[in-house]
């Protein structure tokens, strides 16, 4: 006899996953955009870009008020940001061929995992300062816009 699977990887799940995928972005193109997905993209990616630069102005803070790897932390995550929001515009403006839309896609789901990571990471460096009393209103503002930019990414 064959065992049911119920493995989130079965052929109704994904299903599942890419109607409500679909609705969710029907919705918010519908109740935001008048209906144009290309003008749900384009404002989401604005929202990106502008907190690049706030993350990028953080970075410039981080590395003037902290050493070592937060400084580090910073200004290579910022670093990276920027060269996927200049590359995103660039793909999304002039070349829209399948390879740059694909590349680009693969670098944005890289960057997503990279500050989700790097949220964990800032995270425990918080409890760290805590337990040294130290002051975490910068990290905690890192750690959040991290959070955000790997949840809008």
């Amino acid at each position: 006899t064959q065992r049911p699977t119920t493995s989130p990887f079965t052929n109704n799940y994904k299903m599942m996953l890419a109607t409500a995928i679909s609705s969710a972005t029907t919705y918010l193109s519908v109740s935001l955009c008048d209906g144009s997905s290309r003008k749900l993209i384009a404002g989401w990616w604005y929202t990106i870009l502008f907190l690049s630069i706030v993350q990028i102005f953080l970075a410039m803070w981080a590395l003037s008020s902290r050493g070592g790897t937060e400084a580090f932390l910073s200004i290579w995550s910022s670093i990276v940001l920027l060269l996927l929001c200049i590359g995103g515009t660039i793909v999304m403006r002039k070349f829209q061929s399948s390879v740059a839309v694909g590349f680009f896609m693969g670098s944005v789901i890289a960057g997503s995992q990279m500050f989700l990571l790097l949220f964990f990471m800032i995270d425990a460096y918080i409890d760290d300062r805590v337990a040294a009393d130290l002051t975490v209103d910068g990290e905690r503002l890192t750690a959040f816009l991290f959070l955000v930019q790997s949840i809008m990414l």
